[in-house]
């Protein structure tokens, strides 16, 4: 915000260089632009997350076997411990598959 200001009006800024996350918040401005970009960054996290829960159909069927037998082992080892089944089930699908085509 101190570069973008000091690039607008061609002046040094007033504005402190080295203040702590707290007392940088407590400046409106500072706190507009956080809201602004949080707001943002929630809604392309949402349509990141709702892209792929929409392509479900198009994970390939062996992968979807494979975890669907996974997630029934799991909860019969492990009986009552759903989340942390879905948890490891949801790990091997991110990792060996959707993270190489994300990265």
């Amino acid at each position: 915000m101190i570069k973008e200001e000091e690039s607008r009006t061609g002046e040094k800024s007033t504005l402190a260089y080295d203040v702590s996350r707290s007392q940088a918040l407590e400046n409106d401005k500072v706190m507009k632009i956080f809201v602004k970009r949080l707001k943002d960054l929630r809604s392309i996290t949402e349509k990141f997350l709702n892209a792929i829960i929409a392509s479900l159909p198009k994970l390939p069927y062996g992968l979807r076997y494979i975890s669907a037998q996974m997630r029934n082992e799991l909860e019969a080892k492990f009986p009552g411990d759903e989340e942390k089944v879905m948890k490891i089930v949801g790990n091997l699908i991110y990792y060996r598959y959707m993270n190489p085509a994300v990265v």
